[in-house]
């Protein structure tokens, strides 16, 4: 039904994730999954001590989770990007305070051993007649 992924870079020489994709299954949408993967991730990104969360995606949908385009303006991803789509949530106050340069991947994975928890959503699935 759907999926995200958080991945650790360097934004600038500063730790953080890149989030992306969000991506929920057209027969799905709108109802609630993606807010609900969306919570999931960041939730479990502040629970593991992660300081900021950049995403390339849409400033109207994701403002409502706390990303702004602030701590990003001196940042650059690798390839042609639009600026003003380049987002960030802090977790913790001035993490991405004087960021630039490129964002990379560090290569860094999870621990083994981990717990997966199901993801809640409100499923109000329409019934074929």
């Amino acid at each position: 039904m759907g999926t995200v992924r958080l991945w650790h870079v360097s934004a600038g020489g500063r730790p953080a994730l890149v989030l992306g994709p969000l991506a929920v299954d057209p027969a799905c949408r709108e109802l609630g999954i993606g807010a609900a993967l969306m919570n999931q991730a960041l939730a479990a990104a502040r629970a593991r001590g992660h300081a900021a969360v950049i995403l390339l995606g849409d400033a109207p949908y994701y403002t409502r989770f706390g990303f702004t385009a602030q701590k990003t303006g001196e940042l650059s991803l690798p390839g042609s990007f639009e600026r003003d789509r380049l987002l960030a949530l802090e977790f913790t106050e001035g993490a991405l305070d004087g960021a630039w340069g490129m964002i990379v991947p560090t290569g860094k994975s999870l621990p083994k051993a981990r717990a997966v928890r199901a993801v809640k959503a409100p499923l109000a699935v329409p019934h074929a007649a």
